[in-house]
């Protein structure tokens, strides 16, 4: 459950994307970001219940974490990011997560793991694919990366 959104000028390569994983991760919606801050989006991320924001900036998609009282960022980002199939699918319900990133992916995505959903989400070490009755729905190219912590 996340609300995808994109960086303050983006272009349509960007703006697709996060319409895209709002499509494509449960319960999520896209917004357009115009000249919302971080602590506007976080305040409209918290009204709305989302635990998660996306942020798609050219070339990278990062996470922010929302809790209660305050917004950190999420240690896992994607670099290198690239959308190579738009996504075919709306009103996803459950996501079925496989492969070597699977559980960090889980995470950024804010889902849980369902072994029975019929969409899967295929987290390779350079690519990220969604199948749905075996035919590749969406697919992305990406490097997962992770914050170096500020000491």
């Amino acid at each position: 459950m996340i609300l995808s959104t994109t960086a303050r000028k983006p272009g349509k390569p960007e703006e697709n994307l996060a319409s895209a994983l709002a499509a494509l991760v449960p319960s999520s919606a896209f917004t357009k970001r115009g000249g919302k801050g971080f602590f506007e989006l976080y305040q409209l991320a918290r009204k709305k219940g989302y635990r998660r924001i996306a942020i798609v900036s050219s070339g990278r998609l990062d996470f922010i974490v929302v809790e209660p009282g305050d917004w950190s960022w999420e240690e896992n980002y994607f670099d290198d990011v690239r959308l190579v199939k738009a996504p075919r699918l709306r009103n996803v319900d459950a996501l079925r997560f496989e492969g070597i990133n699977a559980g960090v992916v889980a995470g950024l995505f804010d889902e849980e793991d369902d072994k029975d959903a019929e969409v899967a989400v295929e987290c390779g070490e350079k690519k990220m694919s969604v199948t749905s009755s075996g035919k590749v729905v969406f697919g992305l190219e990406c490097v997962l990366k992770t914050r170096k912590p500020v000491v």
